[in-house]
């Protein structure tokens, strides 16, 4: 099984990207950016490309490898699966951190030395319920300054990536072409 046995294909960029393609050239496209999803990357070698689209070496160098190479870069990169291999990384590390340091919990067990003895919590009946109650209704804002658990993290990962995605278009109305470009401003917005 592959390391990542699904990826994302956003419907609609696609058709409008591709609407000049052929019914083989969409067979083309697909299979070279699932092989870049599933590898990160797509070797330079015309052979190579030629065999991962499953067409004839003669074929792809006569008429595919142009028509292929306007969605790439000339290193065979592709700007939106590096965005999302990125997208990727940031999630998985987000949720693996989170799994090292759980959340201790919220009561705490004090006894006395004597084996038999009395056991109480920090908080009465009461505040317990008080406190679930506030939390379902969203009005326990949790400790501050610091993550309140997995959710936090995914929320704060989503709008880091929406403001990402926000820069990339800023830097496509700008006519920053290459994908060199966005990659290096998602890079330098990773490193703040």
């Amino acid at each position: 099984m592959s390391k990542r046995p699904w990826m994302p294909l956003y419907i609609g960029d696609y058709l409008g990207d591709t609407t000049h393609l052929s019914t083989a050239e969409h067979g083309c496209y697909l299979l070279l950016i699932m092989h870049y999803w599933e590898h990160g990357k797509l070797p330079c070698g015309d052979r190579a490309l030629a065999r991962i689209a499953r067409v004839e070496p003669e074929w792809w160098s006569r008429s595919y490898r142009t028509v292929m190479q306007q969605f790439f870069t000339p290193e065979w990169k592709h700007k939106r699966i590096e965005i999302e291999l990125k997208k990727v990384v940031l999630l998985k590390t987000l949720k693996n951190s989170h799994f090292q340091h759980p959340k201790k919990p919220t009561w705490k067990r004090k006894s006395t030395n004597d084996i038999n003895g009395p056991i109480s919590h920090t908080h009465t009946h009461k505040e317990k319920k008080e406190k679930d109650a506030r939390a379902r209704e969203g009005k326990n804002p949790g400790r501050k300054g610091k993550p309140n658990g997995l959710k936090d993290a995914m929320d704060r990962a989503k709008q880091k990536l929406a403001r990402d995605e926000r820069r990339i278009a800023e830097a496509e109305r700008s006519n920053q072409k290459g994908g060199a470009n966005i990659v290096r401003l998602l890079s330098n917005r990773r490193g703040k």
